[in-house]
């Protein structure tokens, strides 16, 4: 990108149907789509029913980076954030960009925070969404735990998080 310059989340499409970036001004420009930006506040402000309620009752996610790992369900989404949300107090969630064509959103998603363990954890990763009437109706997720400077991820994984009080 050169220098000064910034991309806006916006263009014009070419004759393929791509979407041309528009160069604007000195900051990057983000939108989300509204969906994508009402999960995130739903995240960081950790209210799980309101996360779990953009999730249509027949939910599928799948992990193409863990093939043998069953679909994720709905339950599965509530379960997994839970466990998150109960070991990372202080967690935050932020969207660097995000891009939808028609029923698909394309978003980055950093996830982080301090453990109870008093490890840092952050999550890194990009999903791919599905969307039926306004709610998520599957989804495609390569969202990871982010090594650590001196902790390779194998044993930041290995480290049980401290019994809850």
């Amino acid at each position: 990108m050169p220098a000064g310059l910034a991309r806006k989340t916006t263009g014009v499409r070419d004759s393929d149907g791509y979407i041309l970036p528009v160069w604007q001004g000195p900051v990057l420009m983000t939108v989300a789509p509204l969906l994508v930006e009402q999960m995130r506040a739903a995240l960081d402000s950790h209210d799980l029913d309101a996360f779990v309620d953009f999730f249509h009752e027949d939910y599928l996610g799948e992990r193409p980076r863990h093939p043998d790992a069953p679909p994720s369900t709905r339950e599965d989404v509530r379960g997994n954030w839970t466990e998150v949300l109960r070991d990372v107090p202080d967690l935050r969630v932020e969207i660097p960009a995000s891009v939808q064509e028609g029923n698909t959103i394309w978003s980055e998603w950093r996830a982080y925070g301090t453990s109870r363990s008093g490890a840092t954890l952050e999550l890194r990763g990009v999903f791919i969404l599905g969307v039926r009437d306004g709610r998520v109706a599957w989804s495609r997720m390569y969202f990871e735990p982010v090594e650590q400077a001196g902790s390779p991820l194998p044993s930041f994984l290995a480290v049980p998080p401290p019994p809850l009080e």
